[in-house]
């Protein structure tokens, strides 16, 4: 994606090796939203729900300036 000069990402999914769903780990996370700060907004389906990176990150660093 990054080669392409892709960085927006609208939906993530996590996958584990026998298929389930499961939430990113807290390095991808952190990667997804330091590749543009417009992921904050990227739909994270999770088993039972979607939530938004922000969500899942409700104090980084880079999203949490007034």
């Amino acid at each position: 994606m990054i080669t392409a000069g892709e960085s927006r990402i609208e939906s993530l999914v996590a996958v584990h090796w026998q298929g389930g769903v499961v939430p990113p780990c807290g390095r991808c996370r952190e990667l997804v939203v330091q590749v543009d700060e417009g992921n904050a907004e990227t739909r994270v389906i999770l088993s039972e729900s979607v939530k938004t990176m922000r969500d899942l990150l409700p104090d980084h660093w880079l999203l949490d300036r007034a």
